[in-house]
């Protein structure tokens, strides 16, 4: 099994996060927010995206095993040069 990092937890870094782990690969996402969703999150007003149906979305690639880090911006709270020690 490889370790393999995520940059962003938005929709494209969830459905690549999804494929990966499903074809046998660990991932773990680094997401600057306090959530995962991207502009699903921050950008989609509630009345559209109902927060409660995008936490069940973002739920469902976390029970596959998935590793997230929230509030984990890449160059200042971990380094770029750790993260290539580190994975894949």
């Amino acid at each position: 099994m490889y370790d393999t990092i995520i940059i962003g937890g938005g929709p494209a870094g969830l459905m690549a996060a999804w494929d990966l782990r499903k074809n046998g690969y660990q991932v773990t996402i680094y997401e600057a927010n306090d959530r995962l969703g991207g502009m699903m999150a921050f950008g989609i007003p509630e009345f559209r995206l109902p927060r409660d149906i995008l936490a069940a979305e973002t739920d469902l690639v976390k029970k596959l095993g998935v590793d997230v880090k929230l509030n984990a911006r890449v160059g200042r709270d971990v380094s770029l040069a750790d993260l290539q020690k580190d994975y894949n």
